[in-house]
């Protein structure tokens, strides 16, 4: 945080305009969540989640979210093109599991839309896996200049039995699928991050269809229990059933929740990690760090009503 007025003598650095640019400190953020980032000049922000997959493999699906700004955009009428290349290379005791190899192309249709800096462009790929550990390198590079990230990180890749509820999957949208053959119909939110003054993504869980009771839903703030609700699952043709439903933040603390599903019994999923934004473009790790940043809006009693 910065001193007040005063507390030194000393001269304080000034930031220059990228390091005071939102995208940049957010991204700082959420490397320290664990999620696959950029640099400061491609503030780009990714991650893997994990669905049940043909027989007894699962699906790998990653996300990527950047900003127009991040790519360079040419003249191409009616408007403005961009290319960006996305190579995933998995694999299984130094053997190669699994490739993906995709070049998108991004247009706009006018020159103030190439500087946006808020997410734009969302990407998404899929992957089969058999479960296990993997070692994965996601490298995205836009394919007119230099600018891009290269990043490993190692992959668990949860088995899906007879009996099993997944982690839950932040996404713009989604809809039902029949069966473990059929591949996920859904936008994942990257960043799996919402702001508290409302948005369009959804939570969405698949399950066995073993028992028909609803699902809890439980978010969770430094281990405590901060909010419940129920799931009601809609079964498809075979032994898989889905659930959506609406993400509300506008109750929320701002900073990073996790939110885990679990049914009737012992059956549960891992928890997913929930990113609440203060404002759209602004995240914090933790409500007491929300309060910081208003500082200057309110009197030290009201900030420490806050907090209380």
């Amino acid at each position: 945080m910065c001193s007040p007025t005063g507390a030194t003598d000393e001269p304080q650095p000034v930031k220059s305009a990228r390091e005071q640019d939102p995208a940049v400190s957010s991204l700082r953020i959420y490397q320290e969540l664990g999620f696959v980032t950029g640099d400061d000049d491609f503030p780009a922000v990714g991650n893997f989640v994990f669905l049940p997959g043909p027989a007894d493999s699962s699906y790998v699906i990653f996300g990527l979210s950047l900003s127009n700004n991040a790519l360079r955009f040419r003249r191409d009428q009616p408007g403005f093109v961009a290319r960006y290349r996305v190579v995933i290379t998995i694999v299984d005791a130094a053997a190669p599991a699994a490739w993906l190899d995709q070049t998108e192309v991004v247009r706009v249709s006018s020159f103030r839309e190439t500087s946006r800096r808020d997410e734009s462009v969302v990407f998404q790929g899929y992957l089969k896996l058999a479960p296990g550990e993997y070692l994965a390198t996601v490298v995205v590079y836009d394919l007119a200049s230099s600018s891009g990230f290269e990043a490993r990180i190692t992959l668990e890749v949860p088995r899906f039995d007879d009996v099993f509820i997944t982690s839950p999957v932040i996404v713009y949208r989604a809809a039902p699928r029949p069966s473990r053959d059929a591949a996920p119909s859904l936008i994942v939110n990257p960043r799996a991050t919402v702001d508290r003054g409302g948005g369009q993504s959804h939570l969405y869980v698949e399950s066995s269809t073993s028992g028909h009771d609803p699902a809890i839903v439980e978010i969770v703030e430094e281990g405590l229990v901060v909010s419940t609700d129920t799931l009601t699952f809609q079964q498809g043709d075979g032994p898989l059933s889905t659930a959506r439903t609406p993400l509300d933040a506008s109750e929320l603390s701002p900073g990073t929740l996790q939110i885990r599903v679990r049914r009737p019994g012992p059956v549960r999923g891992d928890s997913t990690m929930l990113v609440v934004a203060l404002m759209p473009g602004w995240i914090v790790p933790d409500y007491l760090t929300a309060i910081s940043h208003l500082r200057y809006a309110g009197t030290p009693t009201q900030l420490d009503s806050l907090a209380a």
